[in-house]
């Protein structure tokens, strides 16, 4: 079980629950998820998430952008608080932003 702030990531169901609520998420969405929680509160580049989210067959600029769009209307934005956050130039990370 991951656990950042009140959102909780099962890795034996595949459940992802923030405030207790499940969220409905791609399996491209679960990959970047787990990677970012698993670091967190550390900052996870860019290069590292698409390496383990795609391997070798690296996508073209635009995709890691568009999942992680997806990411943040699922499990930031039916909730008062943000927890992914962007680093640019550099990459995301997923925090409790009242944790520190």
């Amino acid at each position: 079980m991951l656990l950042v702030a009140d959102l909780e990531y099962n890795l034996d169901t595949l459940e992802v629950r923030r405030g207790g609520k499940l969220l409905q998420l791609n399996p491209t969405a679960l990959k970047i998820l787990q990677s970012l929680m698993e670091s967190s509160p550390s900052v996870v580049t860019r290069q590292e998430l698409e390496t383990r989210v795609w391997g070798e067959e690296l996508p073209d600029s635009d995709s890691l952008r568009v999942h992680i769009h997806g990411l943040r209307a699922a499990v930031d934005k039916p909730f008062d608080k943000a927890l992914i956050q962007t680093r640019h130039g550099i990459g995301y990370r997923i925090a409790d932003p009242d944790a520190g």
